[in-house]
């Protein structure tokens, strides 16, 4: 199996890239239901309910009309936004998210940096 260098990955908001973001990490998660009975000795399970959520992270770019801003938007209006996370220039992971939290670090020796976690909200793809 070949490794895929992390550098072609990015961050999209509908079709448009959001600009100056560098890393991005995202967690599926699925709920399991307990369906054990008497008399069994082994537990049994079904699985449940699933949902995903991440974080994007970069430096802030302010001119960033098609992403950034459309990111803070949708926080700041409760809207949600077509996300889409690459790992490379074809595949990636997409559906509709929220935007959870926007972190933006400031400090005098570095770049104006923004972390963002969102949540999603129905099923996610992968193609």
């Amino acid at each position: 199996m070949t490794a895929i260098a992390g550098y072609a990955g990015s961050v999209k908001i509908s079709t448009n890239v959001v600009l100056e973001i560098d890393k991005w990490d995202l967690s599926i998660d699925a709920d399991i239901y307990d369906t054990s009975s008497f008399p069994n000795a082994w537990k049994t399970q079904i699985p449940g309910l699933k949902k995903w959520s991440g974080t994007f992270a970069g430096r802030q770019y302010q001119g960033d009309a098609t992403g950034q801003a459309l990111v803070q938007a949708g926080l700041l209006g409760g809207t949600s936004i077509a996300l889409a996370l690459f790992t490379d220039g074809t595949h990636n992971y997409s559906g509709t998210a929220f935007i959870k939290q926007m972190s933006i670090k400031t400090a005098v020796s570095s770049t104006v940096d923004v972390s963002i976690s969102f949540e999603g909200s129905g099923a996610l793809s992968y193609t």
